[in-house]
């Protein structure tokens, strides 16, 4: 969370919300890096979904008009994080585990 860019975030929902389109960031994780943007139009159905960590952020509640939240519990955070890491960047299991030990 204190790696996001909280103001292009916070931006994109309230163009969203005004019916514009946005420029989303894309982020390459086997460099760590951004590699350029891509164009979110709103959906016909104007209902757009944040989710995770962010979703949290006391910067973007005012933002939002419903929230819900879901658990999977923490073994199964850890299970998701580590497949996730492995498809997207190729790491290891136990590299991924020490990685979420540390930071």
């Amino acid at each position: 969370p204190r790696l996001t860019d909280y103001d292009t975030l916070l931006e994109n929902v309230r163009d969203l919300r005004e019916g514009k389109p946005v420029q989303v960031p894309i982020y390459d994780f086997e460099s760590s890096s951004r590699t350029g943007y891509r164009t979110v139009e709103v959906p016909s159905s104007r209902i757009v979904i944040i989710e995770g960590i962010y979703a949290l952020s006391e910067k973007l509640r005012p933002l939002l008009d419903l929230r819900v939240s879901v658990t999977g519990g923490v073994h199964f955070d850890l299970v998701k994080r580590v497949l996730r890491d492995i498809q997207r960047v190729g790491q290891e299991p136990e590299e991924i585990i020490q990685q979420i030990s540390e930071t």
